[in-house]
């Protein structure tokens, strides 16, 4: 489904809208209403990504990351309902290409029931990002989204959710004159500039057990649908994804990770019906000392699609310290 210019929920008002709402949860952060806790959690890294901008000709950078997040959690005396809300901000420094950040806000609100082992969650994030490399990419962003947990015995947990995200994009796009996508490396071609807004569907499964109190294992099914304003940009997606934890004197965390997703774009691109097929895989190990977290991650993933100039490799390293009060 295309959606047209005209359709554009208030994007004139996306900014404002994330302003005030990290406002309001900044007053209620520093306000005396009861809450069980106050997180606050300072990261500081390093690393070194082979592939910035995600394109067959990489580019390769080291980078700084600085990431810190609050959060508050209330109705602390009720066994009726849970509360938290967040605010966070990440920049992540490049060193031979343009920067990048984002600041988000949140809250959620859970309602146990039958002692726990039914948990239905309720959520709203919004999200800025800018990039200041590929500044088509910059958006502001509005989640809505519900969660059920169920947990039928100990070991095992059922997880479901669904989000509903727009996104709207700071920036013009280039576009041919008929309204197609127009890459923004071609040239000599008719073209336009427009405005893009994305609708992205989501809905996930989640199996979560517990081998041991040492080792947890996850299986979470994926299916997103985008809808956006560049009819190229939208597509149905489907994707699985296993992941392991196991934790060692509550000192000692090491997880890994494998994913798979499939996507089918609904447009055709230069003659050439688009699905892309990634793979992921990832890893960590962190180290606890007192209320520090020494942590090593690498990501690595590779992206197969059917245009040449979508297909990408990409290996992420990452080495810091975060601290949690």
């Amino acid at each position: 489904m295309k959606f047209q210019r005209q359709q554009r929920v208030v994007p004139e008002n996306s900014n404002y809208i994330l302003i005030r709402l990290l406002a309001i949860l900044v007053v209620i952060f520093f306000s005396e209403v009861r809450a069980a806790a106050t997180d606050l959690s300072i990261e500081l890294a390093g690393g070194h990504d082979d592939n910035v901008t995600r394109s067959p000709t990489p580019t390769s950078s080291m980078f700084s990351l600085y990431h810190t997040d609050l959060s508050r959690y209330f109705f602390s005396d009720s066994p009726l309902i849970e509360g938290k809300g967040y605010v966070g901000a990440k920049y992540q420094d490049y060193f031979n290409v343009k920067d990048n950040y984002q600041i988000y806000t949140g809250a959620s609100l859970a309602i146990p029931l039958a002692e726990g082992r039914f948990v239905p969650d309720f959520f709203y994030e919004g999200t800025i990002f800018r990039d200041m490399e590929q500044s088509a990419d910059s958006m502001n962003e509005h989640c809505l989204g519900g969660r059920f947990e169920w947990l039928p015995y100990a070991r095992l947990t059922v997880e479901i959710q669904q989000t509903w995200c727009w996104q709207d994009y700071r920036n013009k796009v280039d576009v041919l004159a008929d309204g197609e996508y127009k890459n923004m490396k071609e040239e000599d071609s008719q073209h336009q500039t427009d405005l893009r807004d994305d609708y992205l569907y989501s809905t996930g499964f989640l199996f979560r057990y517990n081998f041991t109190p040492e080792t947890d294992a996850e299986l979470l099914f994926t299916h997103d649908r985008r809808s956006s304003s560049i009819a190229e940009e939208s597509y149905i997606k489907n994707g699985v994804m296993f992941s392991l934890l196991w934790e060692s004197l509550n000192i000692w965390y090491i997880s890994g990770t494998v994913s798979w997703d499939k996507s089918v774009y609904n447009d055709v691109t230069d003659g050439i019906d688009r699905q892309d097929t990634a793979w992921n895989i990832g890893g960590g190990i962190s180290r606890l000392v007192r209320q520090y977290e020494l942590f090593f991650r690498v990501n690595w993933t590779h992206n197969n699609s059917s245009l040449s100039e979508e297909s990408y490799t990409n290996m992420v390293t990452l080495c810091g310290v975060s601290r949690s009060f």
